[in-house]
């Protein structure tokens, strides 16, 4: 019966013994699994937040609604990390808009009117890689209200612009310069003078935009 009693005992004392180890082990898991845990909230914390930028440009018209225009902007974003951010802009643009073509008798005419812009737009931002030297692919799109005198408002509206650029980080903080190339596509209108009569023609005007910006 003692007999009996001491290997009961031992068996029990076994089973206390590596019900302590499993227990240990997944101790040690919940805790890897924290640390792991808290090492990826600090390097995605260390790398999101505010950020905003200045940019400065122009763009070359593809098509009969503008041949040029001069623009600053200001954005201001969210990065959730290195590779992803959303941001909102405003700028000022001038552009030489076309005002009214006409045809009288055989003779062909037409007027280009300077037009005072003001872009306002969602943008979102994606890095391709994280380093120093980072190619970004990047769209706005938004409104654009036309703020000049003219009462014939012949550039506005719906606007989307897709760009590539290079981001070229000056520090570890979110000091740096940037460049890019995009398509801007800009709703559009002109008045068209036939011989008795007149009708607006609308459509999308086209242009190649190059800006360069720092962030901060």
């Amino acid at each position: 019966m003692g007999k009996f009693d001491k290997s009961l005992l031992s068996g029990v004392a076994e089973s206390h013994k590596v019900e302590a180890k499993t227990k240990n082990l997944k101790n040690m898991k919940k805790l890897f699994l924290m640390a792991l845990l808290m090492c990826v909230l600090f390097s995605v914390k260390a790398q999101i937040g505010y950020e905003k930028s200045i940019e400065l440009g122009g763009s070359i018209g593809l098509d009969k609604f503008t041949k040029s225009s001069f623009e600053i902007e200001m954005i201001n974003g969210y990065r959730f990390n290195d590779y992803f951010s959303l941001g909102m802009g405003v700028g000022f643009r001038y552009t030489d808009a076309l005002y009214y073509q006409s045809t009288t008798l055989g003779d062909f005419y037409e007027s280009r009117d300077g037009k005072y812009l003001i872009p306002l737009y969602a943008r979102i931002k994606a890095n391709l890689t994280n380093t120093k030297i980072s190619p970004f692919l990047l769209a706005n799109v938004g409104y654009t209200f036309d703020v000049g005198q003219n009462p014939n408002k012949n550039t506005y509206g719906f606007m989307i612009e897709p760009a590539f650029g290079i981001d070229f980080k000056l520090n570890e903080d979110k000091l740096g310069l940037y460049f890019l190339v995009g398509f801007n596509l800009q709703n559009a209108e002109y008045t068209y003078y036939g011989v008795y009569d007149s009708e607006k023609q609308t459509g999308m005007a086209s242009s190649i935009a190059i800006r360069g910006g720092i962030k901060f």
